[in-house]
């Protein structure tokens, strides 16, 4: 099983890196609404199982979120992200809640399929603007300050659930949120950001100057990052599946791969707005 994952894991990296990199903005931008497709038709199937609908339920809500997606790059929308942004922070302020108080205070949701649906669809939706903002904000003084924003993203996210998980190993005793995630623990979440931020300060000084707006931007990103990740965790419960799909040997689906980053994408992208960059 570990050697599959380290395998996929390889794969991924690699198609990612060459079609970030090398790829036109349109190829890319397509490559990524497939990824996203499949995210989005991953929660529809657990949408279905968790208010026990038809299969052509799950095909008209994966319609649904992929017009949307290809309705906002036909509509240029990813240029001007403001409100989708926006809608996405008020959205991780809330789910922050939810996933603190479930399943205590989960009945209002729980029972009422319109509400998962609009959080999938304030999921799935604006981390894919997100990612085409930023590929597209890159300027004839720095051709790749795209490439590396979207690079920065993923390294945060990815150093903070490695060390993490490590710190957690080491020093964990406290229990994050055990009704969620049984393994997270305070003590490997304090320790992945403390270990990321003196490692992303190092990375964003090679793109701006401002240390302030980097440790403001690595902090916030860690932490909902983590709200990202407990988040998809807590729908999963509520649906009894143990991963949101199967098209990923040794990591399951989609969504279980890019779970932090549909928080993180629009909370570092929303941030550099608010800043002027």
């Amino acid at each position: 099983m570990l050697i599959q994952r380290v395998f996929t894991a390889l794969i991924l990296l690699s198609a990612f890196l060459s079609t970030l990199f090398f790829a036109s903005f349109t190829v890319f931008q397509w490559s990524m609404f497939i990824v996203f497709a499949i995210a989005a038709y991953e929660w529809s199937a657990m949408f279905a199982q968790a208010y026990q609908l038809s299969n052509k339920r799950v095909w008209a809500c994966t319609l649904l979120f992929s017009g949307l997606l290809a309705l906002g790059v036909y509509a240029d929308v990813y240029r001007h992200p403001f409100y989708i942004l926006f809608s996405a922070c008020l959205w991780w302020v809330l789910a922050t809640f939810l996933v603190i108080l479930y399943p205590r205070k989960a009945q209002f949701w729980k029972t009422k399929s319109l509400y998962h649906l609009m959080f999938g669809l304030l999921t799935v939706i604006p981390p894919f603007f997100a990612l085409l903002y930023l590929k597209a904000s890159s300027t004839s003084e720095n051709p790749y300050l795209g490439e590396l924003l979207i690079l920065a993203v993923i390294l945060i996210t990815a150093s903070a659930d490695t060390f993490a998980y490590f710190s957690g190993k080491k020093f964990g005793k406290t229990k994050l949120i055990p009704h969620v995630s049984p393994n997270k623990t305070v003590e490997g979440c304090v320790g992945g950001l403390i270990a990321t931020v003196v490692l992303f300060n190092l990375y964003w000084y090679q793109i701006d100057s401002n240390s302030v707006l980097g440790l403001l931007l690595v902090s916030v990103t860690v932490l909902f990052s983590i709200l990202g990740d407990l988040a998809e965790s807590m729908f999963k419960r509520h649906a009894q599946i143990k991963d949101s799909g199967w098209i990923l040997p040794g990591h399951g689906g989609v969504l279980d791969r890019v779970d932090s980053l549909t928080a993180a994408l629009p909370i570092f992208t929303f941030i550099l707005i608010i800043f002027g960059k």
